[in-house]
């Protein structure tokens, strides 16, 4: 069995992609605050909508794509599956 060396890539997100997301995360159904206190069912969907509303509309992408691009990224088959890697080093 041969076995690949771990090939070099760049995290790309495409403008298509973003969109698609930001669509998605906009058309998040919530579900009804249940009647206990936040977090005693779960996450509070308080926070939840929150977190959502920041991935949508204030996290920058772009500049994490560059940040985590600082980095090697390396890609390599595995199982029948590609696993990605960072070289933090």
């Amino acid at each position: 069995m041969s076995q690949s060396s771990p090939k070099p890539y760049r995290i790309e997100f495409s403008d298509e992609m973003l969109r698609d997301l930001g669509e998605r995360l906009s058309r998040t159904r919530w579900p009804e605050v249940p009647p206990q206190k936040p977090w005693a069912t779960g996450t509070s969907i308080a926070y939840m909508r929150d977190l959502v509303d920041y991935w949508r509309d204030r996290f920058d992408w772009r500049a994490q794509e560059t940040l985590l691009n600082r980095f090697q990224q390396f890609k390599a088959p595995v199982g029948g599956i590609d696993l990605l890697a960072s070289a933090l080093w």
